[in-house]
């Protein structure tokens, strides 16, 4: 099943894919006027068992809602967190010093969030910023120690997730310390590798800014329902600029998988419901003359539309606009 959040007229309410891609409005078919999508998130199994009985009954005809005059809105306007998982594709990992064993993890906030044909507002003081296309899961159930063979059960819903990126903001917060030997505590207290006794430089890197600011947060437009997607580590997924094909990947490039990050992350913290947790940017570039990496993307200075569309969930719309 096909699900969004979206408001029509000032009237929130969520919208359901029905046959030949007409869009439906499931608060109408249930009879509820007041259905939204927080009412899905907590509701879960039960709501959607009551949709597809609906979607599947002939008659009456159910109503069709126009997609052009709808706002879309993040498919989860409310989670607690957003939680990305860094340099998780196979084409950046191998560039590692050490080879990754186990996923690494940053915090995007719920502010960042817009939805479906929003602009994302990038001043050109802001420096390189670029797209990092991706899947992004949103939890239906509180979820503590997942496995690899229980994480899908925990997902409502897969959608699209642009994380937008300022590498030149990153840069503004980072710095290198060098202290004096042994005033951090002496190598054999294990907390990193040392090589040799002049390794003293530590690198401190803070990601609010480069991931978080307003509007780097572009999510929907659809929620796809496990059942109806598939395997999520299959997934073709492409980048367009202006109707250009500038990034193309898969999810199958994944280092770690959508089962073993949800498996590794809830070992250290809980997902609420409606939590996203989003799983690594395709970087492969279709353009290399015009755009020969993600960095060249830089939306700083270009103009235009960027576009990402994953397979089975859709496509995802976004201008971009210099304050």
């Amino acid at each position: 099943m096909k699900l969004a959040n979206v408001s029509i007229a000032g009237r929130r309410t969520v919208a359901v894919q029905g046959l030949n891609t007409s869009v439906l409005d499931a608060g109408r078919l249930l009879g509820r006027d007041d259905l939204e999508i927080d009412s899905i998130l907590a509701a879960g199994g039960e709501l959607l068992e009551a949709l597809t009985t609906k979607l599947t009954d002939t008659l009456p005809v159910p109503p069709t809602l126009d997609a052009e005059a709808l706002r879309w809105l993040p498919p989860s306007p409310r989670p607690s967190k957003i939680v990305g998982v860094a340099v998780n594709n196979s084409l950046v990992a191998q560039f590692a010093h050490r080879k990754p064993v186990e996923p690494a993890y940053f915090l995007k906030p719920p502010s960042a969030l817009i939805g479906h044909g929003q602009p994302i507002v990038v001043p050109t003081a802001f420096g390189l910023t670029h797209p990092e296309p991706e899947l992004a899961a949103v939890i239906g159930r509180r979820s503590r120690h997942l496995t690899t063979e229980t994480a899908l059960d925990a997902v409502l819903g897969f959608t699209i997730i642009n994380d937008i990126t300022s590498p030149a903001l990153k840069d503004r917060d980072s710095m290198e310390l060098i202290p004096p030997a042994g005033a951090f505590g002496s190598p054999d207290l294990g907390w990193r590798q040392v090589r040799g006794d002049q390794d003293r430089s530590l690198y401190l890197t803070y990601h609010l800014r480069s991931k978080g600011c307003d509007t780097f947060a572009p999510m929907g437009p659809w929620l796809v329902t496990p059942d109806a997607l598939g395997d999520p580590n299959a997934l073709d997924v492409r980048c367009f600029l202006n109707g250009e094909l500038v990034l193309t990947d898969s999810t199958k490039h994944l280092t770690f998988s959508v089962e073993t990050v949800l498996a590794h992350l809830t070992s250290y913290m809980t997902l609420e419901v409606g939590d996203v947790v989003h799983f690594g940017t395709a970087v492969r570039v279709a353009a290399p003359n015009r755009f020969p990496s993600l960095r060249h993307l830089d939306m700083s200075r270009i103009d235009g539309t960027f576009s990402v569309e994953i397979d089975g969930i859709g496509r995802l719309d976004n201008p971009i606009v210099r304050a």
